[in-house]
């Protein structure tokens, strides 16, 4: 099973960018492949796992010892539709291999974006034969998911170039879309201060739901 998962949990957590100091969490890490490679990737972060399974606890527990001992894994018995977790902790998140025997996927999705801080990223991957839809995550579901989502990044750019920078912006939209965004918009307003935190829907009243989703298609 570790070496089955090994080369779908390096290709999925490559997708995801992982930084040095990211709070990462696996939901249903099996023997703890996944975990091992998140704890290399993000030296200085916090990666947590959940799986409702004893025995692949105790495996994983074994494969990461030393991360576990320092404090950099965090390892739980649980199941994803009751994530062990406050909310708005990690700022990444995957299951591999696991959301085909989920009890309640559509639960299990809102407690991951629950503990997910905005902007937060999650990537679900799944290997031919595992029982993972060969669609991906259906677009209905998507959508339920995500519907009261909003997030986006504030950009400073010289009036100049605004009209190169709205081209750029919707080329990448596309992307955004094939990804889980229902919508996507540019606005621009130039009474911003980028040294200053402003709210989305103030700031940008027409700004649609958007969410940054990865999702392997087997």
């Amino acid at each position: 099973m570790a070496r089955t998962n090994q080369k779908c949990a390096a290709w999925v957590i490559d997708r995801l960018e992982i930084l040095s100091n990211d709070k990462i969490l696996e939901v249903g890490f099996g023997p703890g492949v996944g975990i091992e490679l998140l704890g290399r990737s993000a030296p200085a972060g916090y990666v947590a796992g959940v799986d409702p399974s004893k025995e692949m606890v105790e495996a994983a527990t074994a494969r990461n010892a030393k991360a576990l001992k320092s404090g950099q894994v965090d390892l739980r018995i649980g199941s994803v539709e009751r994530l062990p977790f406050d909310d708005n902790i990690f700022g990444k998140a995957l299951a591999i291999n696991s959301m085909q025997v989920w009890l309640d996927a559509m639960a299990g999705l809102r407690e991951i974006r629950r503990v997910l801080k905005a902007g937060g990223r999650i990537a679900l991957g799944g290997i031919p034969h595992s029982g993972h839809s060969k669609s991906g995550v259906p677009n209905k579901s998507r959508r339920r998911l995500l519907a009261e989502y909003v997030d986006g990044p504030f950009l400073s750019v010289p009036k100049k170039n605004v009209q190169t920078y709205r081209r750029i912006a919707q080329m990448a939209g596309k992307i955004w879309r094939e990804h889980g965004a229902l919508e996507c918009r540019e606005c621009a307003r130039d009474d911003l201060h980028a040294d200053r935190t402003y709210a989305i829907r103030r700031t940008c009243p027409s700004t649609p739901r958007t969410w940054s989703m990865v999702v392997s298609k087997s």
